[in-house]
């Protein structure tokens, strides 16, 4: 018995020291923790979006301020990064170079902005105000109730009530009962109006710009030799962003002179808004390629015969950027690097400070550049074959060695509003022709004179045919006009078809005009009330019973 009464004493003390023991480790590991955590403090902060550059379809946005670091490790949380920023190309500097950067993670968190914070409070004050008006409509449909129920209810009058009393009860009765019914439609009306607006906010709250905007906290764990404060600046890439050239051209044809103007519309959707940055507009393009396509040598040999395809053929597998084979055998294609293409590096720092809100629709804000009078010279241009009309062409030569990007066109001629087009990318040295619209005093009419099909030749017969076609293009202005006519004759492809000009057809200024094969440009400076004459002749024969077809 008292061997195991003592065995048992023995066991509680073994437990107890065990339970001390755990608990004393537990309590190491707590107050190891709890150091650990002492020694790395946190420190949360925002920086402002002080410069962006923005590119054809991304940004470059730039975040800086000053901070105070402690001596060691320390972690920097900095708050309200979209969610699309793109950490994968980014850049954190601080101008104390004894700040060293550890690691890097994003935390994405989901809040809202403050026009949502606004459009939610005004629909709860909405909702408080119809659950108000409820309430009084009740109150005041009892109201009118009871009234109703004194008034065809004898029993609710004494009979001792005299004739005056009673005339003044029902002229309170009917009172209250006006007022009752009156509350009873204005609230109403109310509750009418304040339904729309409740209507007009959830629509606006289910907008993409509103449905909970996701944002994120980057967390960089740092380490400082000694305690300091730095300026620091953070940098990172958004692809939700872009901007594109506008230009206008107003034409003054008195003064043959074009005031064109250039402007920037830019867009951003990235969920930051840019208020007060240093915006500058970069024509360089991030690009997947940086060098031109490899060729590799293509060899041609005979009287190999083709292996069978049970084991000449292998089965690939892309992975990353590695094609590996089934036989094991590995090669490098060719890496996917991202780079700014440097074809044309033109940046434009704009002046001043620049605010560009984050929005979910069209481009909206809208940037000038630069403006500029240009003389220019006009030319009316006609392609009748499709179009009896000509169309004014204001052309001038682009100097300088900047050139001019693909773009949207707004052209005005004499004060008046032309159309919305395009413009085409203009190198310096080139001729730059911007079209404005019908000439309507430039007249084209067109005349087929002959046009036969008929067979020649005595050994060799073949089938001749005729074109014969006459232009007559008259100037009503009260000067002298530039014109350009165009049309086309065939382009054999085959050595038996054969495309002559006769005698008779007007020479034309420009044989394969603009390049193109087979397209005639005839030139003409035609005075006021004067009509030039074009001719457009040819003749095309082929082999005696074979068939020609046309094609583009």
């Amino acid at each position: 018995m008292s061997a195991v009464a003592g065995f048992n004493i023995s066991a509680k003390r073994m437990d107890l020291f065990f339970s001390v023991t755990v608990v004393s480790f537990l309590l190491f590991l707590s107050l190891l923790t709890s150091t650990a955590s002492a020694q790395t403090p946190e420190q949360r902060v925002n920086l402002d979006v002080t410069s962006v550059t923005l590119h054809p379809g991304s940004a470059w946005i730039t975040r800086t301020g000053t901070l105070s670091f402690p001596a060691g490790r320390s972690l920097l949380v900095i708050e309200g990064l979209s969610i699309s920023a793109d950490l994968s190309q980014f850049e954190f500097l601080a101008a104390d170079n004894s700040i060293e950067m550890l690691g890097l993670q994003m935390q994405p968190r989901s809040t809202t902005t403050p026009e949502e914070d606004e459009l939610i409070a005004q629909s709860q004050e909405i909702q408080y105000r119809i659950s108000t008006l409820n309430d009084e409509i009740e109150t005041a449909e009892s109201e009118l109730d009871l009234l109703q129920s004194l008034a065809l209810t004898e029993s609710g009058l004494s009979p001792a009530v005299d004739g005056e009393t009673l005339s003044n009860l029902v002229e309170v009765m009917s009172t209250r009962s006006n007022s009752a019914r009156q509350r009873i439609r204005d609230a109403r009306i109310e509750l009418q109006e304040l339904r729309q607006q409740e209507n007009q906010i959830n629509a606006e709250l289910s907008k993409p710009l509103h449905r909970g905007v996701t944002y994120a906290d980057l967390r960089i764990e740092l380490v400082s030799e000694t305690q300091t404060s730095s300026p620091v600046t953070l940098s990172y890439h958004n692809d939700n962003a872009f901007w594109r050239w506008m230009y206008d051209a107003r034409l003054d044809t008195s003064a043959k002179q074009l005031d064109f103007t250039r402007k920037a519309e830019v867009s951003q959707s990235t969920g930051e808004d840019w208020d007060d940055v240093n915006l500058t507009l970069s024509t360089a393009r991030f690009s997947n390629r940086s060098a031109a396509p490899h060729l590799s040598a293509q060899f041609v040999n005979l009287g190999q015969v083709r292996r069978q395809a049970s084991s000449g053929i292998q089965e690939v597998v892309v992975t990353g950027s590695l094609v590996r084979s089934a036989s094991g055998q590995v090669s490098e294609s060719p890496p996917a690097v991202e780079i700014r293409n440097t074809n044309f590096q033109l940046q434009y720092q704009l002046a001043g400070q620049q605010s560009v809100p984050s929005t979910s629709g069209e481009p909206f804000t809208v940037i000038p550049i630069d403006n500029r009078e240009l003389p220019v010279n006009l030319v009316s241009r006609a392609v009748p074959v499709h179009d009896l009309n000509a169309y004014l062409e204001a052309r001038f030569e682009l100097d300088g060695e900047e050139p001019f990007f693909n773009g949207v066109l707004y052209t005005y001629r004499d004060g008046a509003f032309i159309g919305r087009g395009s413009f085409a990318e203009t190198l310096p040295g080139e001729t730059t022709r911007i079209s404005f619209g019908q000439d309507q005093r430039i007249q084209v009419r067109r005349f087929d004179e002959q046009q036969n099909s008929r067979d020649t030749g005595i050994f060799s017969r073949s089938n001749l045919q005729e074109e014969r076609i006459r232009y007559e293009v008259t100037n009503r202005h009260s000067d002298t006009i530039s014109v350009e006519l165009l049309d086309q004759v065939p382009v054999a492809q085959h050595a038996d078809i054969n495309v002559s000009i006769p005698r008779g057809a007007t020479e034309a200024t420009e044989d394969n005009a603009g390049g193109l094969a087979g397209v005639l440009l005839w030139r003409m400076e035609i005075d006021p009330q004067e009509t030039s004459t074009v001719r457009h002749y040819y003749d095309l024969s082929h082999p005696e019973g074979e068939a020609i077809h046309f094609s583009r």
